[in-house]
């Protein structure tokens, strides 16, 4: 029994000393289907459902190898959150000069931790959210919609192909 009540005093204890972060980000995830040459904006919104967090910094990630930017962060990018603050912030998602195909990415949330008795803790990953863009050819073009045996024969002329 006084074993049980020592851990939890320690446990409570660690707590105190060590608070958890929550962090519930909406959307949770961004996965989006748009044509090339166009653009769209989305509002994140992340709210602070554990201990106050200094300096939250978002930062964007391509793991699509591209060398176009096409995840852009609005220009503020760096909060501090008490608990239960809520802050926004927009993505850009950008398909200008960009080729049809899946492009991958995610945004990264770090934050110092504010610890009762210790200060602030070293900054750590508290969040991050998976980006994922669809680009389809841009509506009007002489093969949108077309699979790429269509586009074959729209290229080359008349052919008969036999369905095996």
């Amino acid at each position: 029994m006084l074993t049980i009540f020592i851990s939890v005093v320690v446990m409570y204890l660690l707590l105190l000393i060590y608070p958890p972060v929550h962090i519930i980000t909406d959307p949770q995830e961004i996965s989006q289907n748009i044509s090339t040459n166009e653009t769209l904006v989305k509002i994140i919104i992340i709210r602070d459902r554990g201990e106050d967090l200094k300096n939250l910094i978002i930062t964007k990630y391509n793991t699509t190898y591209n060398e176009n930017y096409w995840l852009n962060l609005s220009s503020n990018n760096t909060y501090n959150m008490s608990e239960n603050e809520i802050i926004s912030f927009q993505v850009t998602l950008d398909a200008t000069n960009l080729t049809q195909g899946e492009y991958r990415g995610y945004i990264e949330i770090n934050a110092n931790k504010s610890m009762k008795f210790m200060g602030e803790s070293k900054p750590k990953l508290v969040g991050q959210i998976p980006v994922v863009l669809n680009v389809a050819e841009a509506k009007g073009s002489p093969t949108e919609g077309a699979t790429q045996k269509e586009s074959i024969i729209n290229v080359k002329g008349n052919i008969t192909i036999n369905e095996l």
